[in-house]
């Protein structure tokens, strides 16, 4: 819900958000007003079916969901990227941080989101 609400608040709502791993951040889905696009199975949804494309998604390390959303965005430069993995350094990867949650989520620590919007590159 902080993620989502940054998001809303900040007019961020109608630009594209690739989400990975779509078992987490799924869980913004109720809070948007449109779908995620998820680079795992690499197409739109809210809540996913867990079946073997599902299961194949969540193989898909970061770096490579990363490089999906900006194969599938190319030409966006309005594209957001929310992950719930903290990259330790993003612009070696051509991101940088927009916002990060930081309302404590007890022992479920991947279910922190981090924000990012790819640089030019």
């Amino acid at each position: 819900q902080e993620m989502a609400g940054f998001i809303e608040s900040h007019g961020l709502g109608s630009q594209p958000l690739a989400a990975h791993s779509e078992t987490t951040t799924s869980a913004l889905a109720p809070y948007l007003n449109h779908p995620l696009w998820y680079p795992g199975i690499e197409e739109y949804g809210t809540f996913g079916m867990w079946d073997k494309k599902f299961d194949a998604g969540l193989d898909v390390p970061y770096p490579d969901a990363v490089k999906r959303a900006r194969k599938h965005f190319s030409g966006r430069s309005d594209l957001l990227i929310l992950l719930n993995v903290e990259i330790p350094n993003p612009a070696t990867e051509g991101l940088s941080l927009v916002h990060q949650t930081n309302v404590p989520v007890f022992e479920h620590t991947d279910e922190r989101f981090w924000l990012y919007r790819p640089s030019a590159r």
